[in-house]
């Protein structure tokens, strides 16, 4: 025997019919406001994003999928968020427009006792969808299948072993956007050195920055310097700058920002995180309040109950306008915010020396440029998750782990590069084998080749010496070469043997001798030709 919703016996054995589904229903979402959810088109009056879920776009049909799909996002509504809402949908129509999602449902049709599978999901990973919104389909497809039987029946088209099935598929350790991250995407990535550097100076140049109105130069500035998303950016208010000292000349500046994403604090403006601003950031936040307030319609806006936001829309939202959210009316959107930040960027005309295109911004990638940058600079896990507004050390490891590969990237290219400027001969040049002292038994020999062997030098240790001459000389202190040996025939014999070894396979480290000794010939060959040149500037 099936039960209802209500605990009570259902005469029919196919209880899906007995479900009190309802298509018509008006919901409170977690910060109050009320949503109409009539018909197959939903508005969500975010604040920060107005969010329309169409699920005649999804294309399922009529039926316990849609229903199903339906009443999981409106559970998402009013117990987490309208972002986490909007996610579920999208990772339900992602599904829906798989092949085996259709096939799956052709299926369903004739037969009832068939359901959604796993092909879903595997066809959504072989088409390179990103691994969260596959992760928010599982989540979904668990929460169908896993009903208790004692109260509510299990949901047509799910199946329990199909969602222990969906848990132990592997998807990829990070989303497509963390791989931008870990590549040093050169369009996704954090910006290098040169491009945000380039990128600061054209903002800071007084010519440059001209062409950007007060409005789009702070916008850049705050995601510079804090590394915030455009959401929580979207919803600042003239308010939320805090200005200490005398007003004539403020000693600091700090802004309110937003929390967002936090359990607690799923809506906007419950909660906020106090951040000091650079005097020059200070500045121009200060001076753009005050073009706000004394903007004409600013006594028409408060008449209104609309509240002043930081960042002006072009003109007010009419859905929020008069609904529960009315406050945000003349706020930007999250989406308005990030393209005035791409947009000002694009007008700086900063060129990147990896693409040798425009430097594409965005809040986004600023963000990530940001939490690299401190990760770079040894600021430690718990730091940057505070920056960054994280209630979790997890998501911050891959800057930590990203600071950590490049920075041992760099030390190797740092010092394949200082191998050529660092002076690898550590002897003495003297004049010739008189001046070096010593006696015949202290002669160092080279095999030139078709030149026979000559003696280049003397040793000066007093101690036997287990290294093979003259490879192992030319890096040694107590070598003493002499000015007038044939030290560029040495080079050349021990370049032609570092070649022999490399096509013969040999390890890097004997590879690496000969091109130590290579290197600290060179070097003695410079001060050879420096105290030549010397001694034919001073004979008459």
């Amino acid at each position: 025997m099936t039960m209802n919703y209500d605990g009570n016996p259902t005469p029919s054995g196919d209880a899906w019919d007995e479900l009190p589904w309802k298509n018509d229903v008006v919901i409170h979402a977690r910060d109050g406001a009320r949503h109409d959810l009539t018909g197959d088109v939903w508005i969500l009056e975010d604040p920060a994003c107005i969010r329309r879920l169409d699920w005649i776009a999804t294309c399922i049909p009529a039926g316990p999928i849609l229903e199903a799909a339906k009443e999981f996002v409106r559970l998402r509504i009013e117990e987490r968020s309208y972002a986490s809402a909007d996610g579920e949908f999208q990772a339900i129509r992602c599904a829906a427009g798989t092949a085996a999602f259709a096939l799956a449902m052709a299926t369903m049709a004739g037969d009832p006792d068939a359901h959604l599978g796993t092909d879903i999901v595997l066809e959504m990973i072989d088409g390179g969808v990103d691994r969260v919104r596959i992760t928010r389909w599982r989540y979904f497809y668990r929460w169908a299948a896993r009903m208790d039987d004692a109260i509510h029946p299990p949901r047509r088209g799910f199946d329990r072993r199909v969602a222990a099935e969906l848990d132990a598929i592997a998807l990829g350790r990070h989303k497509r956007e963390m791989l931008a991250v870990l590549r040093f995407d050169p369009y996704e990535g954090p910006l290098i050195d040169v491009e945000l550097q380039a990128l600061v100076a054209a903002l800071s140049h007084t010519i440059k920055s001209a062409m950007l109105d007060l409005r789009e130069r702070v916008a850049l500035w705050l995601c510079l310097s804090l590394g915030t998303n455009a959401g929580p950016l979207a919803l600042l208010r003239s308010s939320d700058l805090v200005r200490l000292g005398p007003a004539h000349a403020p000693e600091a500046y700090f802004l309110r920002i937003p929390r967002q994403k936090k359990q607690e604090d799923e809506y906007a403006r419950k909660s906020s995180k106090l951040r000091r601003l650079e005097p020059v950031v200070g500045r121009l936040v200060a001076e753009l309040v005050d073009c706000n307030r004394k903007r004409g319609e600013a006594e028409a806006m408060r008449r209104a109950s609309w509240a002043m936001p930081l960042f002006l829309a072009p003109s007010a939202n009419e859905q929020l306008s008069k609904g529960d959210n009315k406050a945000y009316t003349m706020h930007l959107t999250s989406t308005g915010f990030s393209e005035l930040v791409r947009s000002a960027a694009a007008k700086l005309k900063v060129v990147s020396p990896r693409t040798g295109a425009l430097l594409h911004v965005r809040p986004r990638r600023l963000r990530h440029t940001f939490a690299t940058n401190l990760a770079l600079l040894g600021v430690p896990a718990f730091a940057i998750a505070e920056g960054l507004d994280h209630s979790s050390l997890n998501t911050v490891a891959i800057y930590v782990d990203n600071a950590r590969v490049l920075q041992e990237r760099t030390d190797a290219a740092l010092a394949e590069y200082m191998n050529g400027l660092v002076d690898g001969f550590l002897g003495r040049l003297h004049r010739d084998e008189a001046a070096a002292g010593g006696s015949a038994a202290d002669r160092i020999y080279a095999d030139l080749g078709d030149r026979g062997i000559e003696a280049v030098g003397t040793c000066g240790s007093k101690e036997e010496c287990r290294l093979a001459p003259p490879v192992s000389c030319y890096t040694c202190r107590y070598f003493r070469p002499w000015l007038h040996a044939p030290h560029d025939g040495v080079l050349a014999a021990i370049d032609a043997r570092a070649d022999r070894l490399r096509a013969a396979g040999a390890t890097g480290r004997l590879v690496g001798l000969h091109a130590d000794a290579a290197r600290a010939i060179r070097n003695l060959l410079n001060e050879v030709a420096a105290t030549r040149a010397t001694e034919e500037a001073a004979s008459p």
